[in-house]
């Protein structure tokens, strides 16, 4: 009986059964990543009508929560977008608000998209790194007690 190439076919099956149920799992995260966005908010200065972005871990969120609750700032959510939140001088009437989303929203769709992108690659990365390494490492300790084992036998 040849116990090397038993060993070995046996690798292989495993290799190819491991690889493709890890492809299969991560599949779905691969073909519609949930994307990581970093920013939470949108902030229209009524003043200078500039656009700028927070995110909850700033210095400036806490500020933000405290204006709004306090009736000087109103949240608009934007359609599509569940991250997404504009902030926005309250009693701010439909049409300026609509103009804040029809500016931002294109700036948040192409920001969501990025990150989508970015992590189907990491998540492709990923899935190519765990569906080999673990029958690399099988095999590099196959290769080892097999030599180990070799050391024992007589060279008669």
């Amino acid at each position: 009986m040849n116990w090397r190439k038993g060993f070995f076919r046996a690798w292989i099956a495993f290799s190819v059964v491991w690889a493709a149920s890890f492809v299969l799992i991560m599949y779905p995260e691969i073909n519609q990543p949930h994307a990581d966005i970093s920013t939470t908010g949108y902030l229209i200065n009524p003043n200078t009508q500039e656009l700028g972005t927070f995110e909850v871990t700033s210095k400036e969120y806490p500020l933000l929560v405290r204006d709004k609750n306090a009736g000087k700032l109103q949240v608009v959510k934007m359609e599509g977008l569940s991250w997404a939140e504009i902030y926005v001088p309250f009693g701010s009437t439909t049409d300026t608000i609509n103009t804040y989303v029809d500016r931002i929203h294109p700036i948040a769709m192409a920001e969501e998209k990025n990150a989508a992108e970015a992590k189907r690659w990491r998540n492709v990365t990923d899935t190519i790194a765990m569906s080999l390494s673990i029958p690399i490492a099988v095999l590099l300790i196959g290769l080892a007690l097999g030599w180990v084992v070799n050391g024992f036998r007589s060279r008669a």
